[in-house]
């Protein structure tokens, strides 16, 4: 007799338990707001094209290095390598110093530098 009654009691408080359970279970998962896309400053984004570019030029640099052995040779193509970066920047309406001021500015602001960062996986995923 009171392992039965102590069953109905366990019942009933698990009775009693499980719609609060389940209200505070969809209360917290619909309480949390899908967070909106930011909008980024066109300004970050052209920047963030930029540096996907210089990104590529550097990696086909470091490829053609790679595969030279002779000394007047990587001296070419470290040139060649320099113009292409001046002609990148440029394309891009700027120079290299401040190419190197903005980067310099992006990498200083913690909040910048994360979209920046984003911007640059989102530009160069394949």
């Amino acid at each position: 007799m009171v392992g039965r009654s102590l069953f109905v009691s366990a019942l009933a408080l698990a009775s009693l338990w499980g719609p609060k359970a389940l209200k505070a279970q969809a209360t917290t998962s619909s309480a949390a707001p899908a967070e909106a896309p930011q909008a980024v400053d066109p300004k970050i984004r052209e920047f963030a094209m930029l540096q996907a570019a210089l990104n590529v030029a550097r990696d086909e640099y470091n490829a053609e290095i790679a595969a030279l052995h002779e000394v007047p040779a990587k001296a070419e193509a470290m040139d060649a390598f320099e113009l292409h970066v001046e002609g990148i920047l440029a394309e891009h309406g700027t120079t290299r110093e401040a190419y190197l001021q903005e980067l310099f500015v992006i990498s200083s602001d913690t909040a910048q530098r994360e979209v920046f960062e984003n911007l640059i996986r989102e530009i160069e995923a394949p």
